[in-house]
Parts: C-alpha cells; structure tokens; sequence
C-alpha cells in the first residue's frame, strides 16, 4: 500500500461518513426523462462495471449536456463522473463535483479518494497540480458534508419528515389484521399525505438531497411511507413530474404504479400482475403485455430489463471478487 492510501484509510478512521447518496434543484427546467439522461447514465454504469472506462465518460459526458449532472441513490452517477474525471487528469473539474457532493448531497467522496490512493501515478499528477489536496482540500470536503450541509432549514425538513415517519409506523405496529384500526390509518395517511405536500411544495421531492445522505433509516421509511398514500389520484401523476425534474428516480414511479394495480390484479387473475416490472425476481408471467414492458420502462425513464439485470449480475460479479481478493 503506498503512502496515500496510507493517508486515505487513517483520515476515513477518524472521520466515519456514509457511502449512500440521493436530487437536482427543485423546479428544474430539464427533462430528464425526454433529454435521453437516465440511460445514458445506465449504459455509463454498466459500461463501467464491465471495464469500458473511456465509454462510461464518453456517456456520461453527453448526459451532462443534456441535463445538469445528478446523484441518484442506486447510480450516484456525479461520484462516478468524479472518479473518470481524475482518472482522465481533469483534476479541477473532478473537485467542483466533490463539492456538489459535499454541499448539495451531504457526501464525502470516499470513493474518488481511494481510487487516488491506489493509483500512485495519479497520485503523484494530482499532488503536483494541486499540492495541498490532502491537507486542505480533503478536510474541507468532509467539513462541508458534515457541517455545512446540515443547516437550520434541512434540519427542521429533517425533523418534520421524521415525525410523520414515526406517525406512518406507529399507526402500522399492530401485528393482528383482526385488531388493525383500518379507519384510524386512511385517516392518518390523509393526514401524512397533506403534511408530506406542504412539504415538496416549499423544498421539493424527499430525496437524500433534502434530508442528507447519512441517514439511511429516513430513506427507507420514506419509501414505506409514500406506498402507503399511493391511493391518492394525483400522487402518482406527481411523483412523475418530479421524475421528469430529477428529484425522484424513475423505477420508484414504477414501483408506485405497480402498487396502485396490484389489488385489481389479484382479483382478476389471482396473482400480482405488473406493469413496469421494478423488482428483479419478477417473472416474465407476471408482467402485463410482456412484449412491451421495455417500451413503457424506457418511456419513464427506467433501464430495459436486460439493462438491469446486466447490472444486477455486473455488480454481483465484482463483489464476488472483492470477497475473493480480501480472502472473505
């Protein structure tokens, strides 16, 4: 291990941060979803999980002219274009987006930081253009993630969302269907859902960008929350516009429409029918008009089912070897 990375895993002992991410501007005037961006970023992953470091650019070049850069969740598509701009020497470029991530996401670069540490030749290059990187730049990063990103008005968005969170799971605790109070959670979930938009009328969708990237438990209770209004008529027409904005990935909206159908499906064929397919392990029986199931994914921004389950095996295969190489 050279002397970098040295630096790198001593700083990251001190300095815990998380590795999740999530949103672009409120209101954005981009159409993410017509301008081609979401699969230009997907090919840009896989391109990259399989080695195509140059392709990955090349794609992820062409999806920041058409649409300003964003980090969703399960891409984190600005870290990745970090990582390929220092790979491609443009060093100052690379920090303006390490700033992004720190101000705008609430995360420290960890990423972009090791891959520096094992590459001694980019090392040397980027301590030579930027000499105080490690000393300045590097801790200011994390002071930004960290401090900075949490002012008083993200905490109070913060603090609202964790107790209509709270409200949304207390009102599910009980086990028992026979003891469920079904009137007391329609009627609490009217009440979270007017709380909810009052809310993303003033700071738009609550993405990891609004509430920081560290807290993974709002994340998935947000998620559990917004199925839970689903039956709303105009939440899924919304959560579309936001998607089409940036501020919402696309296969939640896919997920959120399967879920409004599933009840109708069940009594009709007596098995949960889909129509955007958003999980993996869904079979092809299961999927309505299965012959166009790409068509109506691509249409609202979500991969091709190929394009996702190349992935999904990409990103298996290089646990595995990480796994291997580290003898777990």
């Amino acid at each position: 291990m050279n002397k970098h990375s040295i630096i790198v895993l001593i700083f990251l002992m001190f300095y815990p941060v998380s590795l999740l991410t999530g949103q672009s501007e409120h209101k954005s005037k981009c159409d993410y979803i017509a301008s081609g961006y979401y699969q230009l970023v997907y090919e840009a992953e896989i391109a990259y999980l399989e080695g195509n470091d140059s392709l990955a650019f090349a794609k992820l070049q062409e999806a920041e002219k058409r649409c300003p850069l964003i980090n969703q969740p399960t891409s984190k598509e600005i870290e990745l274009y970090c990582r390929l701009l220092m790979k491609n020497r443009q060093f100052d470029k690379a920090i303006a987006y390490m700033d992004t991530l720190a101000n705008k996401y609430g995360t420290f670069p960890v990423n972009v930081l090791i891959d520096i540490g094992q590459n001694d030749i980019l090392s040397k290059e980027l301590l030579k253009e930027i000499p105080d990187f490690y000393l300045s730049e590097m801790p200011r990063l994390l002071q930004e993630s960290e401090w900075y990103y949490y002012l008083p008005q993200r905490n109070f968005i913060i603090d609202t969302l964790t107790d209509i969170c709270a409200i949304d799971q207390n009102v599910r605790k009980e086990r028992n269907l026979d003891s469920v109070n079904w009137d007391k959670m329609k009627e609490t979930d009217i009440l979270n859902y007017k709380r909810l938009f009052q809310l993303i009328d003033k700071f738009g969708f609550p993405n990891t960008k609004l509430y920081g990237c560290a807290n993974v438990k709002m994340q998935e209770r947000l998620g559990a929350l917004l199925m839970h209004i689903t039956d709303h008529k105009d939440i899924a027409d919304t959560i579309l516009q936001f998607v089409r904005e940036g501020q919402c990935e696309p296969g939640f909206y896919g997920i959120v429409i399967d879920r409004k159908i599933l009840p109708k499906s069940l009594m009709e064929n007596g098995k949960p029918m889909y129509l955007y397919a958003g999980f993996s392990n869904i079979t092809d029986d299961e999927i309505i008009d299965i012959e166009q199931v790409d068509e109506r994914r691509t249409a609202i921004g979500m991969p091709t089912r190929e394009m996702e389950r190349k992935k999904i095996e990409l990103l298996t295969k290089r646990y595995e070897q990480l796994l291997q190489r580290y003898g777990l």
